[in-house]
């Protein structure tokens, strides 16, 4: 079992419970999800071991996606961007940051609206990262398949045995 947050001497403060505001919701309905509460409180969001839980979970999962781009480089190719597009980019977060500084609940709507649109775009590259991974599978595979038939014709060989009868049945489900 968890120990609560206020034996580990953590406690959300104001400004993280007014910044955290537009995720109440989403705790609210894992908490339910995962029977850990009802969720109908903030004080069971913000001062409870399942409020903490689900904070937590939330943040390996933003941290998971965000280290999970590094699987993808080869697909994306940021080294190969044009400049133009790097200036754009540089834009986009010097933008999310004039919107964030002037208004957080409107960066907020902004942010969360470009972040839809970023999973929504990411998908086929998803798709192709998974194909590319499978496609190397099935070659691994496939290696050592032929490296193990190789091994057994060649062990073979000096006795004047043909592979035939007994490799070919070692390796029959295989190839």
């Amino acid at each position: 079992m968890l120990p609560r947050p206020s034996a580990l001497g953590s406690t959300v403060g104001d400004y993280v419970r007014h910044s955290y505001g537009s995720f109440q919701t989403l705790n609210a309905e894992l908490i339910k999800l995962f029977h850990l509460g009802t969720g109908a409180s903030l004080t069971e969001i913000y001062d409870s071991t399942a409020g903490l839980t689900v904070m937590r979970l939330i943040a390996f999962a933003y941290t998971y996606h965000y280290l999970n781009w590094f699987s993808k480089t080869s697909i994306i190719k940021w080294h190969e961007i044009p400049k133009s597009r790097v200036a754009l980019i540089a834009a986009v977060w010097l933008s999310s940051l004039a919107v964030y500084a002037y208004s957080y609940d409107m960066g907020m709507i902004a942010l969360y609206f470009l972040s839809v649109l970023h999973v929504m775009l990411e998908f086929p590259l998803n798709h192709q990262t998974f194909a590319r991974h499978r496609e190397r599978a099935v070659r691994a595979r496939a290696r050592s398949t032929r490296a193990r038939w190789d091994a057994c014709t060649l062990s073979l060989a000096p006795r004047g045995i043909t592979a035939g009868g007994r490799c070919g049945s070692r390796f029959a489900d295989s190839r």
